[in-house]
């Protein structure tokens, strides 16, 4: 009401009408209207920690791609972890917090975590470490949400983009026989489904290894069959390999 004077028991920043509280605990505020008319209120305010959360994508590289070659496709495996008594939620490309009610909650009295829908997995209580297994067809924000068990439901939240790229096909070709004291020319064939520029190449094998480019003349081998490996890098840090035996 205009005119109203406010005092304020606690809190941090009075602003006539407003308050605000950075720690738990039971405070008052007295009104006086210009009548001169008084009431005051008591109430409480809980607060707690936000749950920990740490999210991880396994067996994606540096730029946070996740490679693959064609037919073997296993999925994008998240690790999250989070405070103990905190459930679990991870999600693709769904970057809001899920609603606490009854269609993404277990159970309405006593939610257990959210429930399983669309491209979303089911929040798991666990003290530690909860793995997801999720198959993305293109590139996506993985999401992942812990929340608090207690009554305030705090809710956490991180994420991390991960690019999915196909591998590229290698192969050997080249010397498949040399006579001692000749070297042994080799080359590496490379393609890539997603026509991504090649970028490094590195040479396994005795007398090789360390070698690197497209086309190697190999010295120094000595008698016997061999394997000779070769490992390229692609300008999305995707890899393909190729053996054979020479």
């Amino acid at each position: 009401v205009d005119g109203s004077q406010f005092s304020w028991r606690g809190g941090s920043v009075e602003t006539g009408s407003r308050n605000e509280y950075t720690q738990p605990g039971t405070y008052e505020v007295s009104v006086v209207n210009d009548k001169g008319c008084k009431s005051n209120m008591i109430f409480t305010i809980e607060m707690e920690l936000l749950p920990s959360l740490s999210i991880g994508v396994k067996g994606v590289n540096a730029k946070n791609n996740y490679c693959y070659v064609e037919g073997n496709y296993n999925g994008l495996v998240v690790d999250v972890a989070t405070s103990e008594n905190a459930y679990c939620y991870v999600s693709l490309n769904e970057p809001d917090v899920p609603p606490l009610d009854d269609e993404h909650m277990k159970e309405e009295d006593k939610p257990e975590g959210w429930r399983l829908k669309n491209n979303r997995l089911e929040g798991i209580k666990k003290n530690g470490e909860v793995t997801f297994e999720v198959n993305p067809e293109k590139d996506s924000w993985v999401y992942a949400y812990a929340m608090s068990s207690s009554d305030l439901h705090c809710v956490n939240k991180n994420h991390k983009w991960v690019e999915v790229h196909k591998s590229p096909i290698v192969s050997i070709i080249g010397d498949k026989v040399a006579c001692s004291g000749n070297p042994l020319n080799l080359e590496a064939t490379y393609s890539s489904p997603e026509n991504a520029k090649d970028s490094t190449y590195a040479w396994i094998g005795e007398a090789i290894s360390g070698m690197s480019g497209k086309q190697i003349s190999a010295e120094g081998m000595s008698a016997g069959t061999k394997t000779v490996s070769v490992v390229v890098t692609d300008e999305n840090q995707c890899q393909g390999q190729a053996s054979a035996e020479v």
